[in-house]
C-alpha cells in the first residue's frame, strides 16, 4: 500500500492511533499501559556546593532504587515559534509598504527575544507505567510513589489532564495555541455562537463588559 492509499484510502488513522494513545485523563491510557506522570522541580546545580550536589545525587540513586519501574523524561518547558517566524519572514519579502514591512520585523523581533529567553527551560517528568492494574491500584501506587520522591527532597506534583495535554503538544508539535487545549480538534468551531460566549464571557462579566440586561 502506497502512502497516498495511507491518507486518502480507508486505512487512515487518527491522530490518537497515530500516538497509540487510547484516552486522556489525569492518566495517559496507551496501548502499552496506563502512563502516571511526576513533574519534578529542578535544582539549580549552578549555585550547589559539591557536597550538595552529592546529597541530590544520592536522593535520585534512592528514588530509582525504590522504584524501579520508573522512568524518566526531559522536554522543552515551552512551544517555539518556528511556524511564526517563518511567515513572518515570508510577510516580510512579499510586503511593499515600509511602515508595515517595520511592524512585521518588529514582531519577529519580538518572537526571537522570547524564544531566547525560553530555550533553556526544560521540564523534567517522572513517569511510572501500569499494565494490567486496576483504577484503584493506580491511585494507592501513584500516591505511594509520589510519597517516596517527596521523602528524598524533590520537589513533585502529579500532573493533572491539562498538564499532559500541553506536554503532549509541546513534545509532538512544539506549539501551543491557547492556554486550554481542546479535547477534540474542531470542538470549538462546532460549538453554537451562544455556547461561545459562555465561553469566552461568563454571564456574570458578559452583562457588564456589553451592558446587557438579563
Amino acid at each position: 500500500m502506497s502512502f497516498f492509499d495511507n491518507l486518502t484510502g480507508k486505512s487512515k488513522k487518527s491522530t490518537r492511533q497515530f500516538t497509540g494513545i487510547e484516552t486522556i485523563g489525569d492518566n495517559l491510557r496507551t496501548g502499552r499501559g496506563e502512563l502516571v506522570y511526576f513533574k519534578v522541580s529542578p535544582a539549580n546545580v549552578s549555585v550547589l556546593s559539591p557536597e550538595s550536589m552529592e546529597v541530590k545525587i544520592r536522593q535520585l540513586m534512592t528514588v530509582l532504587a525504590s522504584i524501579p519501574e520508573i522512568e524518566l523524561c526531559c522536554y522543552d518547558s515551552a512551544e517555539n515559534f518556528n511556524a511564526n517566524k517563518q511567515y513572518l519572514k515570508r510577510r516580510i519579502e512579499e510586503e511593499t509598504e515600509p511602515a508595515v514591512r517595520e511592524l512585521l520585523s518588529k514582531d519577529l523581533a519580538h518572537l526571537d527575544e522570547i524564544q531566547v529567553q525560553t530555550s533553556t527551560q526544560r521540564d523534567f517528568v517522572f513517569i511510572v507505567r501500569f499494565r494490567k492494574e486496576t483504577p484503584e491500584q493506580i491511585f494507592n501506587a501513584a500516591n505511594r510513589i509520589e510519597k517516596v520522591i517527596k521523602s528524598q527532597g524533590f520537589e513533585v506534583r502529579r500532573l493533572n489532564k491539562a498538564d499532559i495535554k500541553k506536554l503532549l503538544t509541546i513534545y509532538f508539535e512544539r506549539n501551543v495555541t491557547s492556554e486550554e487545549l481542546p479535547d477534540i480538534d474542531g470542538s470549538t468551531a462546532a460549538m453554537s455562537r451562544q455556547e461561545k460566549m459562555d465561553m469566552l464571557f461568563p454571564r456574570a462579566e458578559r452583562s457588564d463588559l456589553f451592558d446587557i440586561q438579563e
